[in-house]
């Protein structure tokens, strides 16, 4: 079963068989094994459903692991600079020009679109298309924001849609991020979600807001709500691109906790994450689709003696509302801020974690020395 047999699960318009994919997921993830660092991906992509709690009144650092399902694959025949020479063999093989491009968050232009190296060297890079050429001869150029580096000749990739707005949190009209109750309320009387930027900072605020005169139903469902943004000019936010690996900022009002059902395929390479310098904040991604220890995710940060001289990970204590951040010792032991060891400390999925550089080091990790996370790991 490839990716193609499974539909994207949180588009809108998508009709599904949730008791039928729901089964299928469970069935995926009761299949016993542990992928370690592999050379190539998997062969099929396993696809997977979970709710994640959103609690009132508090603020969280959520994270999918899952991706939209792959549109084209292929071989990478060349890399200059941040152009990529492929032979797409899979899927899509026929591109035209700007079909995986022109994105830029607006509701009437293209999706966004990434590329990710499905093995050698660089297995893990994700970048994302700036400008997709048409094949001639079999072959076609993708831009990208970020060079991969060198890329062996013959590297497999695969081409996806990336998350939106509304692919990840659902349709606005029926979406359970709790909206405005009427036209004029500002974003902070209703449930918040941030989107940190490429700085390591706060690029975007996104709010669910009823647009038509009177108060807003109850429940709220209905064609009068919207997503909205101070960052699209156009104010509808429903197309903002949600970088699949990036943490998310959700700021939920009080009023009762509710479930958010995250759902998509289920990578099965290693990530490879780049990472800012300091005082950048790096928000990212659990990429797995169950709760892991801090020593089963694979994580590798630069060691240090505690917390001054050490890059750190933190994860966001939902209930005390704070970061709590730990480091690896140089024999790669995690440690939380009194030196005991944290190995068993766990990561929650679909939660995001903050990477920090220590404040000696504000050099970015990126190419070969970039963050690297194991792949899922499957039961």
């Amino acid at each position: 079963m490839n990716s193609n047999s499974f539909r994207k699960l949180n588009q809108k318009g998508d009709t599904i068989d949730m008791k039928r994919t729901l089964n299928i997921a469970l069935s995926v993830l009761s299949l016993a094994g542990i992928f370690a660092q592999p050379l190539h991906a998997g062969l099929a992509t396993p696809t997977g459903i979970f709710n994640k709690t959103i609690v009132s009144g508090k603020t969280q650092y959520l994270g999918t692991p899952f991706v939209r399902p792959e549109v084209s694959t292929g071989e990478i025949s060349s890399v200059s600079g941040t152009q990529i020479t492929v032979t797409p063999k899979g899927g899509d093989v026929s591109y035209t020009v700007g079909e995986y491009s022109g994105y830029n968050g607006t509701a009437e232009m293209n999706e966004p679109y990434i590329i990710e190296i499905l093995d050698g060297d660089l297995i893990g890079y994700i970048g994302f298309i700036t400008s997709c050429g048409a094949t001639s001869g079999g072959s076609a150029v993708i831009t990208v924001d970020v060079a991969p580096g060198a890329v062996t000749s013959g590297a497999r990739y695969a081409i996806r849609p990336d998350w939106t707005v509304e692919t990840l949190f659902g349709d606005a009209t029926a979406s359970p991020i709790r909206a405005t109750t009427t036209s004029k309320r500002a974003s902070a009387t209703t449930d918040e979600i941030q989107l940190v930027g490429s700085n390591g900072r706060v690029a975007s605020t996104i709010f669910r807001k009823w647009t038509l005169s009177g108060n807003a139903p109850s429940p709220q469902i209905g064609a009068g709500f919207q997503w909205a943004s101070a960052s699209v000019s156009s104010g509808d936010a429903r197309k903002l691109r949600v970088p699949y690996s990036n943490g998310i900022i959700l700021k939920a009002i009080a009023g009762g906790d509710y479930n958010l059902t995250l759902a998509g395929d289920l990578r099965e390479a290693r990530l490879r994450k780049e990472i800012l310098g300091s005082p950048r904040l790096n928000f990212v991604a659990n990429p797995f689709a169950k709760d892991l220890p801090l020593k089963d995710t694979g994580i590798k940060i630069t060691a240090g003696s505690g917390l001054v001289d050490a890059d750190t990970l933190g994860i966001w204590d939902v209930g005390a509302g704070a970061l709590v951040s730990y480091y690896q010792d140089s024999n790669g032991i995690w440690r939380d801020r009194f030196g005991a060891n944290a190995s068993g400390v766990t990561i929650a999925k679909g939660t995001a974690v903050v990477i920090k550089r220590a404040s000696s080091r504000t050099t970015p990790l990126t190419g070969a020395e970039a963050v690297k996370i194991n792949p899922v790991i499957v039961y």
